[in-house]
């Protein structure tokens, strides 16, 4: 099954241009990633853009989470939680290669989800919080 990359829309804003930026670089990633493994045959480089995703998205949480401390954000730690469970996920998913066609639904099914339960439902969360401050 295709999947199609994910454009981004003003909605997915969480209301901070950097945090923004980081969120479609994201989002980049992502499409980057689903388009190497819609293919017949992936190739090597799906490793590596996943581990390049892996990067950034560390930064993005290191990042994320010291701005959401200096703001007094309530709900800091779920964020951590959440970023920490992300990290353990991919982790384990590099591991497991793609080399299988269940290794690589499991990994696309996981980058969807968590684009869309934890950048555009957790993230959201603080969007008031951050158009506040």
């Amino acid at each position: 099954m295709k999947h199609k990359k994910i454009e981004w829309e003003d909605n997915y804003s969480v209301g901070n241009v950097e945090l923004d930026r980081q969120h479609q670089h994201i989002l980049q990633l992502i499409n980057e990633i689903v388009e190497l493994l819609n293919q017949t045959e992936p190739s090597k480089e799906v490793m590596s853009r996943l581990m390049r995703l892996y990067e950034v998205a560390q930064q993005h949480f290191y990042f994320e989470e010291i701005y959401l401390s200096r703001s007094d954000y309530s709900d800091l730690k779920s964020q951590q939680k959440s970023h920490s469970a992300y990290t353990d996920h991919v982790l384990q998913l590099m591991s497991d290669g793609v080399s299988n066609a269940e290794n690589r639904n499991a990994l696309i099914s996981f980058l969807l989800e968590w684009w869309n339960n934890h950048i555009l439902i957790e993230d959201m969360a603080y969007k008031g919080h951050l158009e506040q401050v």
